[in-house]
């Protein structure tokens, strides 16, 4: 847990500043200052002048700031959480047994029916260099569109569940391929998200197309014993 906790702290509130040109370094600092304590409305506006830098600390920076900006502000948004899916199936809330963890935990790591956050974060989150902050970034992306799909506020898995067979198979297969090639390779031991990289993995296993792909995560989110073609 304290593992967790630190990782999720340095995913909001922090980011290295590295060598760079003085005034490109001056405003990541000024960024990155402004992220540490401004409220959840003014988050974006603090990486306004960051819009434009390709560096891998200025996507951390934005990366942070769509999270801060949808109020997960604190590692207590996510450390629970992500221990639903260190628990692998879980079926608790779920229809006809158990259901991924992963879903399961997609209850709270949604931005609700805001996909254009989810959509953000996950586009800035899988080109910071940091593994974990591509993970929960494509986590929320997939629990934002079922999130969005049910058309409630704070979805139980049950609603969640029943959402799976809307999703586009071949934009969740988009999704895998980026999230595992960027983030899932040498996912750490025992970590919240291992779970989560596993699942992925074995999508990726599944077909050679991103349709056929997609198809098996959402399976498997379903119902984590479910046998891919």
């Amino acid at each position: 847990m304290k593992q967790i906790t630190k990782l999720i702290s340095a995913f909001i509130l922090t980011a290295t500043i590295y060598s760079c040109q003085k005034s490109e370094k001056n405003d990541l600092q000024d960024a990155q200052l402004c992220l540490n304590t401004a409220p959840a409305s003014q988050a974006m506006n603090c990486v306004a002048k960051i819009s434009a830098i390709t560096t891998e600390n200025a996507y951390k920076l934005r990366c942070a700031a769509v999270f801060i900006s949808k109020g997960f502000g604190s590692p207590t948004s996510f450390t629970a959480a992500l221990d639903q899916i260190k628990n692998g199936a879980n079926a608790a809330g779920c229809t006809g047994g158990a259901c991924s963890g992963s879903l399961v935990a997609m209850t709270t790591l949604n931005f609700g029916a805001d996909t254009g956050a989810s959509d953000l974060a996950f586009s800035e989150c899988s080109k910071s260099g940091v593994g974990m902050y591509t993970q929960i970034s494509s986590i929320f992306k997939i629990g934002t569109a079922l999130s969005a799909l049910a058309g409630v506020l704070n979805p139980t898995p049950a609603q969640l569940e029943a959402q799976l067979g809307s999703l586009t198979p071949v934009q969740i297969g988009d999704i895998v391929t980026t999230t595992y090639a960027s983030a899932c390779q040498n996912p750490s031991t025992g970590s919240s998200t291992q779970q989560y990289c596993t699942e992925l993995a074995g999508a990726i296993a599944s077909g050679a197309t991103p349709t056929a792909i997609g198809q098996c995560l959402i399976n498997r989110l379903n119902n984590p014993a479910a046998t891919c073609p």
